[in-house]
């Protein structure tokens, strides 16, 4: 990414402004924030974004609704990447050859529309989109946003980074400027310095056990203190990554010499010097650094010297405990103690540092006569990464020790995993490096127990192939009997000596040569569909709406829209609407993706239901309870409810992203005032509500009818802004833009 010294003169100037009229020090949030400010009401900021991303299963929906806005070239910097279809199955070069003859109709679009938008375009086999954003586009003091929960990696290299929806992503790059309400900031203070086998995963494990999944709601994190400077770039990266978990908007490090150094090995040294240059400018500002209390919303200090090698799971991301915890806690889990699969990749492990070091134990292991107890997969993540450990013989020792290599692709870790080794439904336990690990994610299996860890831990872990060893005290036996200790590889290199090695054609550089055509869709496809903007609302359908299913417990967009072979259908929203809240669990049954049809008394799956009430044209709401929509970005899990006829969620809380989507689709994101009306709400009732009370700061009554016909007011509220009110009475955030666009 092209950059010149206009950007930090003008970042420079715009902080002084910022510092003389709020007469105070800024944090560094604050000064990338504000240097990107256009203009703010009482309700939200406007921000100029730098750059865009798109992947390939975001992309296909995300394109189409920009396309229906006949915008013919992107107002900004915009890249799409092709990392989501390719299935683990047989290793990468098949795996990545079967993408290509199976995904071939979805990758020709996605190269259409690129090049009708002038976006970047970066071929199957590059990469995971956040690794390779990282490598090529990423800036100190910039703001981005892309089409993915976990985006806010990049703030491992001091760019403000966040995760929005596909329709949100076309709104920037159709030229709109992006919206955020005003955030708070958590000041994570490190200090000391990682030891033993304490590694930067075990800092982003130990913060998301301490904050839960929704306790950085409304939060932007940065970390600050002496210990941030041990850490590396791409350790950075880790940590930020791990905040999408915790509900955090964004995750941010400060400039310093990792950063520069990083810049430097993936042959951006113009960048890394105008960011030396301009270095004081991107960290906080002395005094928050020597009073953070007074500046920080909320202050957490973290001595990383007393961090162990930690395991979260299964099924929740923030559940674990130390390594020397283990045992108890896998008896109180119930998982087995055999591992059946370990995986090491994933936007959040995949760096040539994490793969540097699980290889120096590899060797360590190959030198003592040990083996793999379990399989053990490897997906680097880019093809610089996979061509600089080639070239520095750190793959050649990773095979040799037996592990299989995957495509420099998300894989298992979104779902794309055609797994043999397992039953349908067989217990098993399974560890990774991903950052998640929800039922049913990974290979679609509700009794594969999955675990998450360091790079480091699943390595050692699938040389004991037991998830009870405990590698910082017990030894390993060879098959000569010898017994042996591993060593941390503390003196790992954290980049290559020679710089990465440089990309291979595998990406097309925009030349912003737009174009007018239209954009080709077979009639006949069944992944690809033109996209038609949906209707808009009436009073009588939000009328005595049935209860579609009230949801019992954790629902995630997995839960909502899973992924696997359905993201194949991305861009088809009928055929991908089939999946709609497959594993959401009824409270009334405790079943799975099983309702009672309110009309005709039968059960069937939740799909079938809304669809039966769609061709009836009768209303019909959800009931959740809390972080509703956590997890993946997929704004898919909104546009399948509207698309089947679904007006309003009324649910203890959201999560971000999810209820923005529901915001951005025209669907009502309603919150009890009280949870506990929660427990009122009979499988059988009838909810009807007052569009016309829909006003900002305003409570609105939900009037339930019972079987018996006896009614009761329950209280909700919203946190919809007036604007977003004008989306929701246009049928949706893209119905008024085509509205404006009309005039």
């Amino acid at each position: 990414m092209k950059l010149s010294d206009d950007f930090y003169k003008n970042f420079e100037e715009k902080i002084s402004q910022t510092r003389f009229l709020l007469k105070r020090p800024l944090t560094y949030t604050e000064k990338i924030l504000y240097s990107h400010l256009v203009d703010t009401t009482q309700e939200t900021n406007n921000y100029q974004i730098d750059f865009v991303g798109i992947h390939d299963s975001s992309g296909p929906m995300a394109l189409l609704q920009l396309d229906s806005l006949d915008i013919t070239k992107t107002k900004i910097h915009s890249a799409l990447f092709c990392d989501h279809l390719i299935q683990a199955k047989y290793g990468a070069e098949r795996d990545l050859q079967e993408a290509l003859d199976t995904n071939g109709e979805i990758y020709n679009f996605l190269k259409q529309a690129s090049e009708k938008f002038s976006m970047d375009f970066w071929e199957p086999g590059s990469g995971i989109i956040h690794q390779v954003i990282l490598e090529n586009y990423v800036f100190p003091g910039g703001m981005m946003v892309a089409a993915d929960s976990h985006t806010q990696n990049a703030g491992g290299l001091g760019m403000l980074s966040i995760g929005i929806g596909g329709l949100e992503a076309a709104e920037v790059l159709a030229g709109l400027n992006f919206q955020l309400p005003k955030q708070k900031i958590m000041g994570i203070k490190l200090i000391g310095k990682l030891k033993g086998w304490a590694s930067p995963k075990d800092l982003g494990l130990q913060l998301l056990t301490i904050l839960s999944t929704k306790g950085a709601i409304g939060y932007i994190i940065e970390y600050f203190g002496e210990g941030v400077s041990s850490l590396s770039a791409t350790a950075k990266a880790t940590v930020c990554n791990i905040g999408t978990e915790m509900g955090a908007t964004g995750s941010i490090f400060p400039f310093d010499s990792s950063m520069y150094d990083y810049l430097v090995s993936t042959h951006r040294d113009t960048i890394a010097e105008l960011s030396n240059r301009f270095s004081s400018f991107l960290t906080a500002d002395n005094e928050v650094l020597q009073n953070p209390d007074r500046f920080y919303d909320r202050v957490i200090e973290i001595d990383l010297s007393c961090l162990e090698p930690q395991i979260n799971g299964p099924f929740f991301p923030d559940k674990g405990c130390a390594v020397s915890q283990l045992q108890r806690f896998i008896e109180e889990t119930g998982a087995p103690e055999k591992i059946s699969t370990a995986i090491i990749g994933s936007c959040t492990n995949s760096s040539y540092e994490d793969l540097n070091r699980v290889a120096l134990l590899a060797q360590e292991a190959l030198n003592n006569g040990l083996t793999l107890k379990c399989p053990l997969f490897i997906a680097p993540g880019s093809h610089e990464i996979l061509k600089t450990l080639e070239r520095d013989g750190q793959l050649k020792i990773l095979k040799r020790i037996g592990a299989q290599l995957l495509a420099s692709a998300c894989g298992p870790c979104a779902g794309m995993w055609d797994r043999h080794d397992c039953k349908a439904d067989e217990s098993n336990t399974i560890i990774t490096s991903f950052n998640r690990n929800y039922r049913q994610r990974n290979d679609g299996n509700k009794n594969t127990y999955a675990f998450l860890a360091s790079p480091e831990t699943v390595f050692l872990m699938a040389l004991s192939g037991k998830l009870t060893f405990d590698f910082t005290k017990e030894h390993f036996l060879s098959s000569q009997g010898k017994s042996i200790m591993f060593k941390p590889p503390l003196n790992a290199e954290r980049l290559p000596h020679n710089k990465y090695s440089k990309r291979e054609s595998l990406f097309i550089f925009s030349e912003k040569k737009s174009s007018e055509e239209n954009l080709v869709i077979p009639s006949d496809s069944e992944k690809l569909k033109k996209f038609v903007p949906f209707e808009i609302p009436t009073h009588i359908d939000f009328n005595n709406m049935m209860i579609l299913i009230k949801v019992a417990g954790q629902c995630t967009t997995d839960h909502i829209s899973p992924a696997g072979h359905w993201l194949n259908y991305r861009g088809h929203l009928e055929n991908i609407s089939k999946n709609f809240l497959q594993r959401g669990q009824n409270i009334f049954s405790n079943e799975v993706n099983k309702v009672k049809n309110q009309i005709t008394g039968h059960f069937d799956t939740i799909y079938q239901t809304a669809y039966f009430y769609k061709e009836k044209k009768v209303p019909w709401i959800i009931i959740a309870e809390d972080n509703y929509g956590e997890g993946s970005s997929r704004e898919h899990a909104a546009m399948e409810m509207r698309y089947l006829g679904g007006n309003v969620v009324l649910a203890k809380s959201f999560a971000r992203i999810h209820e923005m989507n529901l915001k951005k689709q025209g669907v009502l994101p309603l919150i009890f005032s009280n949870p506990s009306d929660y427990q009122k709400i009979a499988e059988d009732d009838r909810i009807s509500l007052n569009i016309k009370e829909i006003i900002p700061n305003k409570m609105i009554n939900i009037l339930l009818t019972h079987k018996n016909s006896e009614q009761e007011i329950i209280i909700a509220y919203h946190t919809m802004t007036n604007e977003q009110i004008k989306w929701f009475y246009a049928g949706s955030s893209l119905g008024m833009l085509r509205q404006k666009n009309n005039k």
